[in-house]
């Protein structure tokens, strides 16, 4: 058994273990009672957007989710009133002022991206990826190349084809907000093709942008 092979089933058996964590994580706690500095994330609806922030309605109420130390003109103009995001932050609850969510970084539901504070931040360990061959799962990796309806991705064990004609649109074209391309780091959920062991083909069934290499040259 090869080393990709190995390590996308041990991981899985892991990802299985950790999924109840992942589950209770969403938004049955208010943010206001949390304490200061707690790490939380937050689903639900961009109600109006600041220069330094935006208000989100987490179905409960609404809080002001702050991000005055992000690039934001480049990455804040995308979101817009309705945008439904996952908020993935520290809640700040300064005794001054009103409590509110320092954003690490925010997925935008429509625009199927990812969106961070700062490049550390694309970093960080909490997106591994976990799948069994045979079952509907998640991978992700950096594009290495792209080529019509297909495009190869190093997940750091070995690379894989992703097969995207399985997705209502194209995300390899020059159309829409996202458009993949050679450096990206994507996460892909989808299925292996059942000729996995020969292949290394996987179905995808969504991309999601971790970070968009031509936005990281505009910004150096």
């Amino acid at each position: 058994m090869n080393t990709i092979t190995k390590t996308l089933i041990a991981t899985a058996i892991a990802g299985f273990a950790t999924a109840p964590l992942a589950a209770e994580s969403g938004n049955a706690p208010s943010p206001y009672q949390k304490h200061d500095g707690t790490w939380i994330s937050l689903n639900g609806t961009v109600e109006s957007v600041k220069p330094d922030s935006f208000m989100l309605d987490y179905g409960k109420g609404s809080i002001i989710v702050e991000m005055d130390d992000w690039d934001w003109y480049s990455e804040g103009t995308a979101l817009k009133a309705g945008d439904k995001v996952t908020v993935y932050g520290d809640v700040d609850d300064d005794i001054f002022e009103v409590t509110s969510i320092e954003a690490n970084s925010v997925y935008v539901d429509g625009l199927n991206s990812f969106f961070f504070a700062s490049a550390n931040d694309e970093e960080t360990p909490w997106r591994t990826a976990t799948f069994v061959p045979s079952a509907e799962t998640t991978i992700q990796g950096t594009v290495q190349s792209v080529k019509d309806r297909e495009l190869t991705l190093d997940t750091g064990d070995g690379t894989l084809t992703i097969n995207t004609l399985t997705m209502s649109y194209n995300p390899l074209d020059k159309d829409g907000f996202q458009q993949v391309e050679k450096g990206d780091r994507i996460s892909v959920m989808g299925q292996m093709d059942p000729a996995f062991f020969g292949n290394r083909e996987f179905n995808a069934k969504s991309i999601i942008t971790i970070s968009d290499d031509s936005q990281q040259e505009q910004n150096s």
